[in-house]
């Protein structure tokens, strides 16, 4: 058995023995979470909660919404995120890169914006892929407040049409200013917005899978 694996099922058998520390590991997200954040450095921990993330997303449908025990689970990290944050457990730039991405999936408007100040920095200790999370950042806090988006990194899709469209862009973003945040010209982010209403396999409901 390795170390880590052994801390955490020891942990896990000496909280169960009382009922007071069970019931609140379990309020804060269950034994698993409490047995990760005992196993995993924090840099470790980070980048495990992304790949969940993305993980658990691909094995969902793009058209059907993924339900409230993801949503809880991805309270769960974005909470975490904030209390690495609050530890100083963020310091590379690949931390930084992580913990922006997992925030970035928030709808909260604190949490984008702090995940824009994580994206940049991370970019800026050498992560070039953290300008985009800071540039989806942005765009969906503005698509929040009713207002176009910035760079191009939000789609939607609209039942009605049955097709997938670029959210409304504001106009007066250059390519040159996209291609900084790590974000494709607009002829290429139209581009893609045709494939994905290629006609492909439809679902039962009759929608377009992109």
């Amino acid at each position: 058995m390795e170390p880590c694996t052994a801390r955490a099922r020891l942990g896990h058998a000496q909280t169960m023995r009382s009922p007071i520390v069970s019931r609140a590991v379990r309020s804060l997200g269950g034994i698993s979470m409490f047995a990760l954040a005992a196993c995993l450095s924090p840099s470790a921990e980070l980048e495990s909660m992304h790949r969940n993330s993305v993980r658990q997303v691909a094995e969902g449908s793009l058209l059907t919404p993924l339900g409230d025990e993801f949503a809880e689970q991805q309270a769960r990290r974005i909470e975490r995120v904030h209390q690495l944050a609050d530890e100083g457990g963020i310091s590379s730039a690949a931390d930084h890169y992580f913990a922006g991405l997992i925030l970035a999936a928030s709808s909260g408007a604190e949490d984008l914006e702090i995940a824009r100040t994580l994206g940049l920095k991370a970019g800026e200790l050498g992560e070039a892929r953290g300008f985009r999370v800071a540039a989806e950042a942005i765009d969906k806090g503005l698509r929040l407040k009713g207002e176009p988006q910035r760079y191009g990194t939000q789609i939607s899709y609209l039942p009605v049409l049955k097709e997938w469209r670029l959210d409304p862009l504001d106009p007066r973003t250059t390519d040159e200013e996209r291609s900084a945040m790590g974000v494709a010209p607009l002829a290429e982010l139209n581009e893609r917005e045709r494939l994905l209403n290629l006609p492909r396999t439809l679902e039962a409901e009759g929608e377009q899978a992109p």
